[in-house]
């Protein structure tokens, strides 16, 4: 097997130390991040807060001039992907249970 070059060795020693934010999955060799949340308000508002973000500048009357935004419909086509990936699917099904329990006077789904 041919030696690695001594620069690209080094650069492979250091990498854990800098490329910490995406964390490579090799199931769907894709690269995830996370987000820190206070808590599922937080969670909400920061969603809502991003619909609202989208709304605004898709008004017809919304003019965005701005060297950091060449591209406003792509930038608001990735934000709203942001958005659904963050909605929390999952604890909505959990909630419907639980709505659903309280609502049976503590019975349960069955009855019971």
């Amino acid at each position: 097997m041919a030696k690695e070059h001594p620069l690209l060795q080094e650069l492979r020693e250091l990498s854990p130390a800098y490329f910490r934010q995406l964390k490579y999955d090799p199931e769907t060799t894709e690269y995830e991040t996370s987000l820190h949340m206070r808590d599922y308000q937080h969670l909400m508002t920061t969603i809502s807060d991003l619909l609202k973000l989208c709304i605004a500048v898709t008004e017809e009357e919304a003019e965005v001039y701005s060297p950091w935004v060449a591209h406003l419909d792509r930038s608001i086509h990735n934000t709203l992907e942001l958005i659904v990936q963050l909605l929390p699917m999952h604890e909505s099904e959990f909630m419907d249970h639980l709505l659903h329990y309280f609502n049976s006077d503590g019975e349960g789904e069955d009855g019971a």
